[in-house]
């Protein structure tokens, strides 16, 4: 019965999903607000990086939501290049003269999502342990 209690969503992984997915979907929009503003050379490879990540993110954060320690993993790892590359864009964007808070916005939700992602992992990695477990024991019910 105890590997049954492990597999409980601790309210940690359950805010961490819902900031990635959060993250994740602000990241999409914030590719279609640079193909539809901007035009230049770094216009489609940005905004398609950008939605590359913010599918990823979504992804991982509805892993995370689910309570896969792997899904935490990609959500810290995807939300890591995520800053970086929204910090990048959005000190490009000021410099030439374009301000945009979405891109701010989603910056500082990236690194929540690292925050979050990063405290519920050892929760989750329990729960991936505790699944294991029940699969070798052929309870593998879709847990």
């Amino acid at each position: 019965m105890d590997d049954f209690e492990a597999l409980r969503l601790p309210g940690t992984a359950k805010v961490a999903g819902r900031v990635g997915l959060l993250t994740g979907v602000f990241e999409c929009v914030l590719a279609a607000q640079t193909v539809a503003l901007l035009r230049g050379v770094l216009q489609l490879p940005v905004a398609g990086t950008l939605f590359a990540l913010g599918v990823v993110i979504v992804y991982a954060g509805a892993r995370v939501s689910r309570g896969s320690g792997k899904g935490a993993i990609a959500a810290v790892v995807a939300a890591s290049f995520s800053t970086a590359v929204t910090c990048a864009w959005f000190l490009y964007t000021i410099v030439n003269g374009v301000v945009s808070p979405l891109a701010f916005f989603v910056m500082m939700l990236s690194i929540v999502t690292i925050a979050t992602s990063a405290v519920a992992l050892p929760k989750l990695r329990k729960i991936d342990e505790a699944r294991a477990r029940l699969r070798a024991e052929g309870l593998d019910a879709g847990l």
